[in-house]
């Protein structure tokens, strides 16, 4: 759509999430500074005219006390923040290589002449020395940004971008970071358990009601509409983790039923098997539940024997 009064529903990035937790705040930057781990979130800020429709800017203080970060500031902030957090980082890196290079040529003056040259080059107050030696140096200042494949999509994670952001293109380290934060995601915390609990409880709670009101009559979509509007309404889940899947009846046999060329539109039959694949999302942590059972309420002997013998089959497997 090419109307201004469509807004698309934000959904925030799921690493940006993990990291700083703005599920709600859209168009942001976060920084972590390394090793002390302080955090910062760069909210944007509006002018009258786009606050007189969307509302007042995120208050920073507000937004500081309720996602537990070390600062919060504007997007306009965000150039010189970079900027003077790399320079306090190259001036410490720069007095520890010349803590290092008084070692080596001792007390008396003595060392060797070509190793006092290279690392006079590197200690040397020219920034663009420092930059050049910093791809070569571990400990040189580096700014890691987010860039990885997901393998499910085959859609890339794209870097960060700010117009200044050019000026370090010797110390970006693109690599780094996106396979760091995915393996920190499969370790799950308590908190996160409780919240995929959570959110796992609130689909179940929904597909029980999609069963007490499905009906041969009824459309696959109206069974997708039942369940959405228990995550939202009871559960406060705004997104749905995939596109729901309503197949009833020969639908079935459609993998990935319910995308747009099959938008769960058929009328059920008095016959039909139901099959529901759908899980909401909160706070950008998933569920996915898969369930069957005929639309009347009853099995028929040939829809209880299958149903039973795939059911033997699971509990076989999780045995």
């Amino acid at each position: 759509r090419h109307d201004t009064d469509h807004e698309p529903v934000f959904r925030q990035e799921s690493y940006f999430h993990y990291l700083f937790g703005a599920s709600l705040y859209s168009d942001c930057y976060g920084v972590i500074t390394l090793p002390e781990g302080k955090t910062t979130l760069f909210v944007p800020t509006w002018g009258v005219d786009t606050e007189t429709v969307c509302g007042p800017s995120p208050e920073f203080e507000r937004v500081k006390a309720e996602l537990g970060l070390d600062e919060v500031l504007g997007v306009g902030d965000l150039k010189g923040f970079v900027e003077g957090e790399m320079g306090r980082m190259r001036e410490e890196w720069l007095a520890e290589r010349k803590t290092k290079l008084m070692e080596v040529e001792g007390e008396d003056g003595s060392g060797n002449l070509e190793e006092k040259k290279e690392n006079a080059a590197i200690a040397g107050t020219n920034g663009e020395n420092v930059a050049n030696s910093a791809s070569n140096d571990g400990g040189a200042p580096k700014i890691y940004l987010l860039k990885g494949l997901n393998t499910d999509s085959g859609n890339f994670a794209t870097p960060a971008y700010y117009k200044g952001i050019e000026d370090f293109a010797t110390m970006r380290d693109e690599s780094a970071l996106f396979p760091c934060i995915a393996e920190c995601r499969v370790i799950k915390t308590p908190a996160e358990i409780n919240l995929m609990r959570y959110t796992n409880w609130i689909s179940s709670m929904a597909h029980v009601e999609v069963m007490r009101a499905c009906r041969p009559g009824m459309m696959e979509y109206q069974l997708e509409s039942l369940f959405q509007h228990h995550t939202y309404t009871h559960g406060g889940c705004r997104h749905m983790s995939y596109t729901c899947i309503c197949a009833c009846g020969p639908s079935a046999n459609i993998l990935h039923y319910g995308h747009a060329g099959r938008p769960n539109s058929r009328l059920l039959a008095e016959t039909d098997m139901a099959l529901l694949d759908m899980g909401a999302e909160y706070h950008c942590y998933a569920s996915d539940i898969t369930c069957s059972f005929p639309v009347t309420g009853f099995f028929s002997d040939d829809q209880k024997s299958i149903y039973q013998a795939v059911l033997n089959a699971q509990i076989a497997v999780i045995d």
